[in-house]
Formats: C-alpha cells, sequence, structure tokens
C-alpha cells in the first residue's frame, strides 16, 4: 500500500481572518497548514521545513508577500505560489507574475458572504472545489496563463 504524504502550505497573510480562510479551505483537502503573519516569520519557517505550497499576500505592502514569492522563485523554483489579492492592483499582479514567478492568484469577494463556494488551485494535480452557505467570504482562485 503506498502511503500518500500530506502537502504543506505556507501562508503569509496579515490578519488571521484572511489566513484562517484560505488554511481552512486547504486543510479540508488533507493539507498541513502553517499560518504566519509576519514576514522573517514566514522565512524562518522556509529554512526548517520544506513546503509544496506557498501562498503570500501581496496588497499589504509592509508585510513583504512579493519578496516572500521572489525569493520562492529564485531560491526554491519548483515550488508553486501563490498570491493573495482582496484588491485589484495591476501593477502589484504584474509584478508578482513577471519578477515573482507566481503561479496564480487568490481573491476574496466580501460582498457575496452568504455563497462560500471557492475553488484553489495549489499547482496542476490538485484542483478543488467547495461549496456552503456557512456566511464565510467567497474565495476564488485564477491560475496564470502559461
Amino acid at each position: 500500500m503506498v502511503r500518500i504524504q500530506p502537502r504543506k502550505c505556507l501562508v503569509l497573510v496579515d490578519d488571521t481572518a484572511s489566513g484562517d480562510l484560505v488554511t481552512s479551505l486547504l486543510h479540508r483537502y488533507g493539507w498541513r497548514m502553517q499560518l504566519v503573519c509576519e514576514d522573517r516569520e514566514a522565512y524562518e519557517h522556509m529554512l526548517r521545513r520544506q513546503f509544496d505550497v506557498v501562498v503570500a499576500d501581496i496588497d499589504a505592502i509592509d508585510l513583504g508577500g512579493l519578496a516572500l514569492l521572489a525569493y520562492c522563485h529564485q531560491n526554491v523554483p519548483e515550488m508553486t505560489t501563490y498570491a493573495l489579492a482582496q484588491g485589484d492592483d495591476p501593477e502589484r499582479k504584474r509584478l508578482a507574475r513577471e519578477l515573482c514567478g507566481c503561479q496564480g492568484f487568490l481573491y476574496f469577494q466580501r460582498d457575496e458572504m452568504t455563497d462560500a463556494a471557492s475553488r484553489i488551485a495549489a499547482d496542476a494535480e490538485f484542483h478543488a472545489s467547495a461549496a456552503g452557505q456557512d456566511g464565510t467570504p467567497q474565495l476564488l482562485a485564477e491560475e496564470v496563463a502559461a
């Protein structure tokens, strides 16, 4: 019998509410999640553990999400990376794609609080959908075209 190891994901966000939403969605699929709210802490975890996926908030300028994605792209190019965005900032998204090698974006749609459908694509092998009526914000995924 082949035992499949749980996937590991590091999530860098500026507030725990956003991080809890992302981690709870991936945790449903057997992922091991590490939530951090400071970039220094994210780098410390990167040095101690191997992660399959990194999700970083790129909206909070002082958080260093873009820098973390760039670090992953330069030092661990095989790692899958996603940017978490709550606003629509085309320049930050361009930087995430072109300079940081970001494979996709996760968005919160807070105006549709009653529909908790979600789609997260962490890499080519993992595509999942979950739906519910629990009042949480909607989280959508957008993959970067190859």
